[in-house]
C-alpha cells in the first residue's frame, strides 16, 4: 500500500538523529531562497522606500536566521 510506504519513509526521514545531512540540505535550500528574497527586498527598498518592502526584509531576515539555526542543529549531531 502506497500510504503505508509513505508513512514509513516519513517516519524514517523525520526520526531524530537520522539523515541529518539530508535535513540540513533541505534547510540550506530554504536558506538560499530566503537569501535571494531578502536581497531583492533590500535592493527594492533602497530604491522605493515602500513600507511593505521593509516588512519583507524583516520577515525574510527572520527566515534566514531560523534556517541557519536549523542547519546548525542538524549538523551538530
Amino acid at each position: 500500500d502506497l500510504a503505508l510506504i509513505l508513512l514509513e519513509t516519513d517516519a524514517m526521514l523525520t526520526a531524530s538523529g537520522e539523515h541529518e545531512y539530508l535535513k540540513a540540505g533541505v534547510h540550506g535550500l530554504l536558506l538560499a531562497v530566503g537569501a535571494v528574497c531578502i536581497t531583492y527586498n533590500v535592493t527594492a527598498w533602497s530604491w522605493r522606500r515602500e513600507k511593505h518592502l521593509a516588512v519583507n526584509v524583516a520577515l525574510y531576515g527572520g527566515l534566514v536566521g531560523w534556517e541557519v539555526y536549523q542547519i546548525w542543529r542538524h549538523l551538530r549531531r
